[in-house]
This record gives C-alpha cells, structure tokens and sequence, in this order.
C-alpha cells in the first residue's frame, strides 16, 4: 500500500495546529491496523452524470491517537499518509483512490474552543466559498458546503470535544459523487468514538 504526502504548506496562524484542509508539515509511514446527524444541504441539488460509485457498503475502523471513526473501507486500499506539525503525530489521511474523489483526513486538534468555531477557522478562513449545513453545539461541530466559487468540490467536516482537544474527521469530494457519498455523512458521523490520548510525538515512534 502506498503511503505519500499530499502537497502541505504552514503559515504562522496554522504553525502546530492540525490543519485538514491545508494539510500538516510532512508525512510519517501508517505502521499500524487503520481501521454526520443529518444529509447535507446539497443533495438536494440535482448531480449530472453520476460516474458509477466503487462504494460497497463496507466500512472500516481508523484508529486515532484519542478517537476511533468508520470510513468507507475502499479508502485503506490508497495512499495513506501521516499528518505531522512541530514534531505531534496527529493523525491519518486517507488520499483516495482511482475511482472515486472520495479523500478523508482523521486528527486530533490543539484547541479547547468551540469546536465549530475551530472549523470556521480552518474553512471559511482559508478560502472554502459557500457553506450549506452547520451545526453548533458545545461539544460537536459539523460544517459542509463548497470549497470552491464553481461548486463543485464538497468538503464535509465534524470536530468533537474532548479533554483540551479536539477530535476531527474530514471528507472531500467531487459533486458528481454527492448521490453516493453524502448519504454516508450521518454514519461516519455517528461513528466517531472518543478514547484514552495521550501526547505523542512523531520522535517516539
């Protein structure tokens, strides 16, 4: 299974924070077993020609440092890379595979704030063009919509709140896709367990 670095860039308001959407500072080999409360917005849009899915209905378990969440298991046969900031291992990202746009990030964030106020941060503050669901509540936030002015690239992205972090999963695709993959949003969602952390540096493993 090939593991590579999605292209990533740091500024100083994302130096040491997770961040999804721009990705991490660089990749770590995965040597361990990797194993959303309502629709979205947008599929009430029609989608054209909807290429044939490779969605199967299986899933998988990706194991976080503090959370475990359910994603399609067609993403474990792609490139999985580690997402690293100032030397924390923060997680996986699931960079797809021939067939689908589907792509997926799992992470842990360094932040004690609002979770949908740390996912306003990381879309609407870096260029995402038109949001289409959000919910807001004291220890979860969802946010969904465009992240493009043509419409046609969906992100959908969920923190939890846990003790003086966040736990995030977030799902990228292309519209032509919206009939398949957004009705798994509510499922993967749902699937996000919390478990023990613990600080981990890329150093110790």
């Amino acid at each position: 299974m090939a593991r590579l670095p999605r292209d990533s860039h740091e500024t100083d308001s994302t130096k040491g924070k997770a961040m999804g959407r721009n990705g991490f500072l660089r990749s770590r080999p995965v040597a361990r077993t990797v194993t959303a409360l309502a629709l979205l917005a947008i599929l009430a849009a029609p989608a054209a020609a909807a290429p044939k899915s490779i969605w199967d209905g299986k899933w998988f378990t990706s194991e976080g440092n503090g959370s475990t969440v359910e994603l399609p298991a067609f993403l474990q046969d792609g490139p999985i890379h580690g997402l690293i900031g100032d030397d924390n291992d923060y997680g996986d990202s699931y960079d797809g595979v021939e067939g689908s746009s589907l792509w997926a990030q799992h992470y842990w964030a360094n932040s004690t704030g609002r979770p949908y106020v740390f996912l306003t941060t990381q879309f609407i503050g870096s260029g995402a063009h038109a949001v289409t669901y959000s919910v807001d509540k004291d220890d979860l936030g969802v946010l969904s919509g465009y992240e493009d002015a043509d419409s046609t690239k969906v992100f959908y992205a969920f923190c939890r709140k846990a003790d003086a972090h966040l736990q995030c999963v977030e799902l990228h695709w292309d519209k032509s896709e919206n009939a398949t993959i957004a009705p798994l949003m509510d499922h993967i969602l749902s699937s996000l367990k919390l478990t023990v952390w613990k600080p981990m540096k890329y150093s110790d493993e």
